[in-house]
């Protein structure tokens, strides 16, 4: 499936990061849960620009947190 490649060869060379976030920042988790509930309730709503607003979100969100990692 198109899908299941490309969610595996995006998420498979972050995990480390991912779960470095999840065990370091406070609410990480529950954040990013939040954040993918928010981009998938927008898709099952048929909404492509609410979905892509908090994509945007949660990317920036990622992105932050990266840039202040030493």
């Amino acid at each position: 499936m198109i899908t299941s490649s490309l969610l595996e060869s995006i998420s498979g060379p972050t995990i480390r990061a991912r779960v470095w976030r999840g065990l370091t920042q406070t609410g990480a988790r529950g954040r990013t849960l939040a954040e993918h509930r928010a981009i998938l309730d927008a898709l099952a709503a048929h909404n492509p620009e609410v979905a892509r607003s908090w994509a945007t979100v949660h990317i920036a969100g990622v992105e932050q947190w990266l840039a202040s990692v030493p």
